[in-house]
C-alpha cells in the first residue's frame, strides 16, 4: 500500500521483462544446436553483458535434467555454465563450480550470482563466454577455496588386520599375503601412505604392542567365514595369521589431500574431459612457472595457472605461458600471464652455487639446460683457462666457470638487457672485473676480435657458441684467427639437426658444421659424412646429444679444435677433397 503508482508500474515492467528474457533464453538454448553462429561474439556480446541475461541463463542451466548433462559428458561435480559459439550446447565449454572459484569480468562490472542456496552438484557461475574462448583472458579465476580442495581429495577405506608388533615385518614379507596387502604403487603422492601403522592413540581395543596392517579392498576371493579375520583373505594367509594371533581390525580411511595430489590429478578433476590429458609439468624459473600449453589447453590457461599458483605457492607467484617461438636477434618470446602479477617476472635463482637475476621477459633462459651447463663446467673447462662465449645471455655457464674454476671470461651478447644482467650477476657473485669482461655486439665482430693480437694477446682456450638456430652461420669468422697460434681453442657449437634417409641426426649435425667451416664450392651434389675429413685436419670432432626439442629434432653440441691446419684451409677458400 505504501508503494507509489510509479513503483508499481516499474515493478510490473521488470517482472515482464524478466519473463520475456527467460523465454528468449530457452529459445536460444534450443536454437544453439542448429545455429551456433547466433552466439558469436559480435552478435551476443551486448546481450551477455546484461545482468538479466546472466541470471536467466544461470537459472535455466540449473533446471536442466541430469540426463542431459550426462549426455554431453559433464562431470557430476561440474556444471555447464555457458555455451560455445562453435559447437553444440555444453560441448567444448568451460565448466567450474561456483564456490571453489570466484570470477570477475574486466568489462561488465564483475557481478556474480550468489548460489549458496543451491546444492553443490548444481552450482555454477559464468566464467567464459563464447567470445572469451577466443581471447581467454577477459575473466580470471581469483581464488581456490577449501570446498574445491575437499571435493578433489580422495578418501578410500581399507580393511585391516591387527597383528603383534614383532610379526609385522614377517606379515608384509609373507608370500601368501603379498597379493592381499594394500597397494599404493599407482598413487603418485608424497608422502606415500603406509601399509603398517601403529594403533590410534586412545584406542581401547589395541595396545602398543600391536600393529595395524592395511589390506587390499579389491580382494574378492571369498573363503569360509571366520569371525576373527577378514573373510576375503585366502585360506593359506588366514592360517598363517591365526597362528600368530592376528585378529580382524576396523576399516581405516586413507585420505590423499589436495596438497598431496600431483598437478595432473588436480587438473583432471577441474578440466572438462575434452581437455584431457591435462598438462603435467612446467618449467620453474625462480618464482615463475613457465608453461608451453597445447592449443586444446589454451582456453583454460587461466584456470591452469591459478591451480599451479595455489598448489605450489608461495614458491610460485606468477604463471606464464609461452606464445609463439623463440626468435629475433635477442632470442626472446612473447608470453601470456595466467596467474599473478604480469610485471612480476624479475626472477632470482641459484645454480651451481651462483646467484643469477634477470627479467624473464627481456632475455632467454632455459632451466632444462642446467645439466648441459654442469657437463661443460665439470668435464670441458679446467682451472685458470680463458673462456669466450659469443652468446652468453645472462652469463649462466661463464659465471660458474669463473667462480668454480677461476677462469677468465670474455662474454658477448647482442641483447643489451642480457649484457646488463651478466655484469650485475658478476658483481653480485664477487667476481673480479679484470677477469670477467662483457661486451654488447654482434657475434661476428666478437669472434673476429678474438684473433686480434692488439686486443687479445692470445686465443681463448674455449669458444662457446650456444645459438642452435644459427650458430653455424658464424663459423666463417674463424678465418680471421692467426694460423700459427700457440693455443688451439676448443669450439663448442650447439645446433639443431634432423636425420634423413641417408644420415642420422648426429651425422647431419656434423655435416652442417663441416659445410660451414669448409664450404664445397662448385659441387652440384653435396658430400655427406664429412667428419673424417675434419679429423684429418686434427679437429678431433665429437658430438654430444643435449636434448630433444621436437619429434625428430635434436640439439647437439659439436666440439672440435680450431687447429692451424683448419684455419689455413679456411683462409685459402678452398677444400682439398681426399681421394
Amino acid at each position: 500500500k505504501s508503494m507509489s503508482k510509479g513503483d508499481c508500474v516499474s515493478g510490473a515492467c521488470s517482472g515482464f521483462l524478466y519473463s520475456a528474457m527467460t523465454i528468449c533464453v530457452v529459445s536460444l538454448y534450443r536454437c544453439a544446436a542448429f545455429s551456433p553462429t547466433m552466439f558469436s561474439s559480435q552478435y551476443m556480446a551486448p546481450v551477455r553483458s546484461s545482468r538479466i541475461w546472466r541470471r536467466t541463463s544461470l537459472s535455466f542451466s540449473r533446471a536442466l535434467p541430469s540426463w542431459r548433462r550426462k549426455r554431453h559428458g559433464v562431470s557430476p561435480l561440474l556444471q555447464p555454465n555457458h555455451f560455445s559459439s562453435s559447437c553444440f550446447p555444453f560441448r567444448g565449454t568451460f565448466y567450474k563450480t561456483s564456490r571453489p572459484f570466484s570470477a570477475v569480468g574486466r568489462g561488465d562490472g564483475g557481478e556474480t550470482e550468489d548460489s549458496s542456496d543451491v546444492d553443490d552438484r548444481e552450482r555454477a557461475t559464468v566464467l567464459f563466454s563464447s567470445s572469451d574462448l577466443d581471447a581467454h583472458d577477459n575473466i580470471i579465476p581469483l581464488r581456490i577455496d577449501e570446498d574445491l580442495k575437499r571435493s578433489i581429495a580422495r578418501t578410500t577405506y581399507y580393511p585391516t588386520i591387527v597383528v603383534p608388533a614383532r610379526y609385522a615385518h614377517d606379515v608384509v614379507k609373507n608370500p601368501n599375503l603379498c597379493g592381499q596387502l594394500a597397494k599404493f604403487d599407482g598413487w603418485n603422492v608424497r608422502p606415500r601412505p603406509r601399509i603398517v601403522r601403529k594403533p590410534e592413540k586412545g584406542s581401547t581395543k589395541y595396545d602398543v604392542d600391536t600393529r595395524v596392517v592395511l589390506l587390499d579392498p579389491a580382494v574378492t576371493e571369498n573363503v569360509e567365514e571366520d569371525e576373527s579375520l577378514h573373510p576375503h583373505l585366502l585360506r593359506d594367509a588366514r592360517e598363517y595369521l591365526l597362528s600368530i594371533g592376528a585378529v580382524r581390525g576396523e576399516a581405516v580411511p586413507v585420505q590423499v589431500g589436495y596438497d598431496q595430489l600431483p598437478l595432473s590429478d588436480i587438473l583432471s578433476a577441474v578440466l572438462p574431459e575434452h581437455a584431457h590429458p591435462p598438462p603435467s609439468s612446467f618449467e620453474m624459473i625462480g618464482h615463475v612457472a613457465h608453461l608451453n600449453l597445447k592449443p586444446i589447453h589454451a582456453p583454460y590457461g587461466h584456470l591452469i595457472g591459478q591451480v599451479i599458483a595455489d598448489r605450489f605457492g608461495p614458491a610460485i607467484r606468477t604463471v606464464v605461458n609461452k606464445v609463439g617461438e623463440v626468435g629475433g636477434p635477442h632470442r626472446t618470446y612473447s608470453m601470456d600471464t595466467l596467474a599473478g602479477n604480469p610485471d612480476d617476472t624479475y626472477v632470482s635463482l641459484s645454480e651451481g652455487g651462483v646467484k643469477i637475476k634477470f627479467d624473464l621477459r627481456k632475455v632467454y633462459w632455459c632451466s632444462r639446460l642446467q645439466g648441459e651447463r654442469d657437463r661443460m663446467v665439470r668435464t670441458e673447462f679446467h682451472q685458470n683457462q680463458i673462456i669466450a662465449d659469443a652468446f652468453c645471455g645472462v652469463g649462466a655457464v661463464v659465471l660458474r666457470a669463473a667462480k668454480e674454476l677461476n677462469c677468465t671470461i670474455l662474454a658477448n651478447d647482442i641483447n643489451p638487457s642480457a649484457c646488463r644482467y651478466a655484469r650485475e650477476n658478476a658483481r653480485m657473485n664477487n667476481l673480479a672485473r679484470r677477469n670477467f669482461h662483457v661486451c654488447c655486439g654482434g657475434a661476428e665482430a666478437f669472434i673476429r676480435s678474438l684473433g686480434d693480437v692488439r686486443s687479445h694477446p692470445r686465443l681463448p682456450d674455449h669458444l662457446v657458441m650456444n645459438f642452435p638456430l644459427a650458430s653455424t652461420d658464424f663459423l666463417s669468422e674463424l678465418r680471421w684467427w692467426p694460423n700459427n697460434a700457440d693455443v688451439t681453442p676448443l669450439v663448442h657449437l650447439y645446433t639443431f639437426a634432423r636425420g634423413d634417409s641417408e644420415r642420422t641426426a648426429e651425422e647431419a649435425a656434423t655435416d652442417a658444421v663441416a659445410d660451414a667451416l669448409l664450404p664445397e664450392g662448385g659441387y652440384t651434389v653435396p658430400t655427406i659424412h664429412r667428419k673424417g675429413y675434419l679429423d684429418s685436419l686434427g679437429c678431433g670432432l665429437r658430438t654430444h646429444e643435449v636434448r630433444d626439442v621436437a619429434p625428430g629434432k635434436v640439439v647437439f653440441c659439436i666440439t672440435f679444435r680450431a687447429t692451424p691446419a683448419l684455419i689455413r684451409h679456411m683462409q685459402g677458400d678452398f677444400v682439398d677433397m681426399p681421394i
